[in-house]
C-alpha cells in the first residue's frame, strides 16, 4: 500500500472467477492488488459493509487507524 498513511477504511474488491482481489480506501483510491489472502490481527471494525451486486464488495471502517505493516499475508 502506498506510503506511511495510516489506514481508516479498506474496501476489498473481488471480481467473480477472477485470481486475485484488490484493496482501495475511503476514498475509493486503489492501494493494491493481492493474490493471496490477508490478515489482520486485533481489528476494532466501527462499521462493516457488504455488497455482491455484480462483483463482491467488503468494506471495513476501522476504529483505530492501522499501518500497512500490520496487514500480513497468510500462508496455508
Amino acid at each position: 500500500m502506498a506510503g506511511s498513511d495510516k489506514i481508516k477504511v479498506i474496501r476489498i474488491h473481488y471480481e467473480e472467477g477472477e485470481t486475485f482481489y484488490d484493496l482501495y480506501d475511503r476514498e475509493g483510491n486503489f492501494r493494491k492488488r493481492l493474490s493471496k489472502p490477508i490478515s489482520i490481527f486485533n481489528l476494532r471494525v466501527k462499521r462493516f459493509g457488504f455488497c455482491i451486486i455484480d462483483s463482491v464488495d467488503i468494506t471495513l471502517e476501522l476504529e483505530k487507524p492501522i499501518s500497512e505493516s500490520e496487514i500480513k499475508f497468510t500462508e496455508f
